[in-house]
């Protein structure tokens, strides 16, 4: 592990593409950025919608932190479970266990990532909150388990460490607040770089020690339009599946036994 860049979601996501598949739906610009400059792959929430195991693991350690209120492990053996073969993390579910992977990886390169805070929050219920409480999805993902298991974790997750609704912008903000105070009083002035989207490449490139600055664009923000468009894709995702639910649960065995019933008559 050679990069921690502590980002709550919303706070500079990009997507160069339009999404195309469930699993490869969501890019942040610092993820981009980072493989750009060699810190590949890094680890970003993407990263567990298609792995079971993935989803497993962070359920498992986000219980055990928060519900339980127990210690975790703060060993490079604990945590390289999942995170092992990644050279860079940022987003969540990695935001929730910023002491943890501090302590499992002293030597990595601390970022922690930033955006106006009004802004923010807005965004943050413009997109996710309205992704995690849209009732088409919550109603379909009684279709398809994958999708359900990873919208059940996320929301979980999302609602305790916000502690409430997601649609409550000033505790949105007050608890992103004591994440940055947390990032800011935990680790050493020298080792941190405060960095935001719009500061580009030259801060990332100094604070991890690339000599070239990339003579390219930085990575694509990916607006609220893009999100919108994601939670369509969802939608129309689960309506497939639940079609397809139907149809071999409901319509084929009906079709099955008419067809049965209109030959048992002919005979």
């Amino acid at each position: 592990m050679r990069v921690l860049c502590f980002s709550q979601s919303r706070t500079g996501t990009s997507s160069p593409h339009p999404p195309s598949t469930q699993a490869h739906f969501l890019h942040i610009a610092a993820r981009a950025a980072l493989q750009r400059l060699g810190f590949s792959p890094c680890y970003h929430y993407q990263e567990l919608i298609p792995r079971p195991e993935h989803q497993a693991f962070w359920s498992r350690a986000f219980a055990t932190k928060y519900h339980d209120h127990n210690p975790l492990p703060s060993t490079p053996q604990y945590w390289d479970q999942i995170l092992g073969p990644y050279a860079a993390v940022t987003d969540n579910p990695c935001v929730y266990f910023v002491e943890e992977l501090l302590a499992a990886y002293p030597d990595a390169k601390i970022i922690l990532q930033t955006r106006e805070l009004d802004g923010w929050a807005d965004s943050f219920v413009d997109t996710i909150s309205k992704c995690l409480y849209d009732p088409v999805i919550k109603y379909l993902c009684g279709f398809d388990k994958a999708t359900a298991g990873w919208i059940r974790l996320t929301t979980d997750t999302h609602e305790t460490y916000f502690r409430g609704s997601l649609y409550d912008k000033e505790r949105l903000k007050q608890v992103h607040r004591e994440f940055l105070a947390k990032v800011r009083e935990t680790v050493p002035k020298e080792k941190l770089l405060g960095w935001k989207v719009q500061d580009g490449w030259e801060p990332l490139c100094r604070h991890l020690g690339v000599e070239e600055v990339p003579d390219e664009p930085f990575p694509r923000v990916f607006e609220k339009k893009d999100f919108l468009d994601l939670i369509a894709f969802v939608r129309k995702d689960l309506l497939k599946k639940a079609a397809w639910w139907v149809g071999s649960r409901v319509v084929l065995p009906m079709g099955l036994t008419g067809a049965a019933v209109w030959w048992q008559m002919r005979t």
